[in-house]
């Protein structure tokens, strides 16, 4: 028999494919029968075929073993699978791509569209916020130039929510405030002077939710509520009175 001293090992790496594998476990086997020593006390040897049959299937056990890695070696081997892509990031370029020549074209509102549709699913997407900060800042000038003022303030609302301070809009903003604050305060004292006196009191409540600190506003609308109530008793009295006794 073979000493435990006299085994060979074999510096094949674990990716050897099976071909391979049974020609090193040939030579070892052969190299095997060839050096194992005589001894002439010993029982008659085995045949040479016999021999080297024998070693050939302890060669290839002692291979198997090497190359058998353990259960958890396998697991830790496997490569971990890739974070599968976010689906909707082609989706995401094709709608910015539309957004970004919408925007060269001037056509704001449908940058707003789909610059909405981005943020929808990606809040934080850097790129689509600089697209809707750059429409919503020419939209509101060009609303404010065109005298929609309640439209202009709405648009640099939402711009001021997005991006405090962003070129001049804060500006434009105060000045469409001013706008509509002095359209419905004119607007109620026309209405009051053609005694309209509730839609003068709407007027001026609209002047008061652009400002609260508007002074002239709130005491006229004080003054109206007044009148208003007057009236309101006064027609309650004419109506208890034309009822028959």
């Amino acid at each position: 028999m073979r000493s435990r001293d006299e085994t060979r090992v074999c510096p094949v790496g674990r990716r050897t494919r099976p071909g391979l594998l049974l020609l090193v476990a040939l030579a070892l086997a052969l190299g095997a029968c060839a050096t194992v020593p005589r001894n002439p006390g010993a029982p008659a040897a085995r045949s040479p075929f016999e021999e080297f049959v024998g070693r050939l299937g302890n060669v290839l056990e002692e291979l198997k073993a090497a190359f058998k890695a353990p259960e958890g070696a396998k697991a830790s081997s496997k490569a971990p699978d890739a974070p599968a892509p976010r689906k909707v990031a082609r989706g995401d370029a094709v709608v910015l791509l539309k957004a970004s020549e919408a925007l060269e074209r001037g056509e704001y509102p449908t940058v707003l569209a789909e610059t909405n549709r981005v943020l929808a699913a990606t809040p934080r997407h850097a790129e689509a916020i600089e697209l809707r900060k750059v429409a919503l800042y020419r939209t509101g000038k060009r609303e404010f130039e065109e005298g929609r003022y309640a439209e202009s303030y709405r648009t640099l609302l939402e711009l001021a929510k997005l991006a405090p301070g962003y070129e001049d809009s804060a500006a434009t903003l105060q000045a469409s405030r001013d706008r509509l604050v002095r359209q419905h305060y004119s607007a109620g004292l026309r209405f009051f002077a053609e005694e309209r006196v509730e839609e003068a009191i709407a007027q001026w409540r609209l002047a008061l939710a652009y400002d609260p600190q508007h002074e002239s506003s709130r005491r006229n609308l004080e003054q109206a509520e007044r009148i208003l109530k007057g009236l309101e008793e006064r027609r309650k009295q004419e109506a208890r009175r034309s009822q028959p006794a």
